[in-house]
């Protein structure tokens, strides 16, 4: 039976085909570009260079203190994040299902079951929404995105199809516990330590899945992050989040998670 993991880019593709001024052969040349790249074939750095210069659009507009927010609806940006599904989050989700992913031999899968609602937090074009959907079919799903964007539309319409609903406002979703599924997600917050403390405050979640790159350069993170009034790196603002989350009552399971991504957390009864 064909799942969300086995979605094509032409399938993609023909949901990009839909969006309002949406360049279908651009999205599929970065798409394959980004892939190939990321793959470790450095001659298709060139075919990414529109990507280049968002980038450093979106950092010179943080200079001048008005972030450009319209990176996240452009063609480019609709290429990443297939790129993004195909190689960081859809391994996620594979790992997470691996026979022996926590050190005991048992799966964060099963440490799951009993899972009654799943939040993916940011969830780009709802294709890692939809996957949690499919894994946890008696589990409520939702995901959440910017409004008025492209990647909101195709979310949501990834949403009407597979069973799960799409919010933009955290406090807009009922209810407390479950898991909290954020991959790549927090970076792009210049204060993801407060934002943390609002997903908890609003979500009051069970458990945590986080991908952090906080110390990676790319179109949305910040430079600096702004942390309880001081601005710091990547790497001290990483230590300060994981403490946070120790502060608010989670500890980290140990797993066998390559590179431990995403960090599995759960709150301590």
């Amino acid at each position: 039976m064909k799942t969300i993991f086995d979605a094509t880019i032409d399938e993609y593709l023909e949901r990009c085909a839909c969006l309002e001024n949406a360049d279908v052969a651009q999205i599929r040349r970065i798409a394959k570009a980004t892939l190939k790249y990321l793959g470790g074939d450095a001659t298709h750095r060139d075919a990414l260079r529109c990507g280049q210069e968002l980038e450093a659009e979106w950092y010179a507009s943080l200079a001048t203190g008005n972030p450009a927010w319209s990176v996240y609806d452009t063609d480019y940006y609709l290429a990443d994040l297939w790129a993004c599904w195909r190689i960081y989050s859809r391994k996620y989700i594979h790992g997470i299902c691996g026979a022996s992913s926590l050190r005991d031999g048992e799966s964060i899968r099963r440490d799951l079951l009993a899972t009654a609602r799943i939040v993916d937090v940011g969830c780009g074009i709802g294709f890692t929404t939809a996957a949690w959907r499919e894994l946890f079919p008696s589990a409520e799903v939702i995901g959440t995105n910017l409004d008025g964007t492209r990647q909101m539309q195709l979310a949501k319409e990834v949403g009407a199809e597979y069973g799960f609903k799409m919010e933009s406002d955290l406090v807009k979703i009922e209810g407390s516990g479950g898991l909290v599924f954020a991959s790549e997600y927090f970076e792009h917050f210049e204060r993801p330590i407060e934002h943390l403390r609002e997903i908890v405050s609003a979500l009051n979640p069970d458990s945590f899945l986080i991908a952090n790159a906080f110390g990676a350069k790319s179109i949305g993170h910040f430079p600096l992050y702004q942390v309880e009034g001081t601005a710091k790196d990547g790497k001290a603002t990483s230590r300060v989040f994981n403490n946070t989350l120790r502060t608010l009552g989670f500890e980290k399971v140990e797993t066998k998670l390559w590179n431990n991504r995403p960090s599995y957390w759960k709150k301590i009864k």
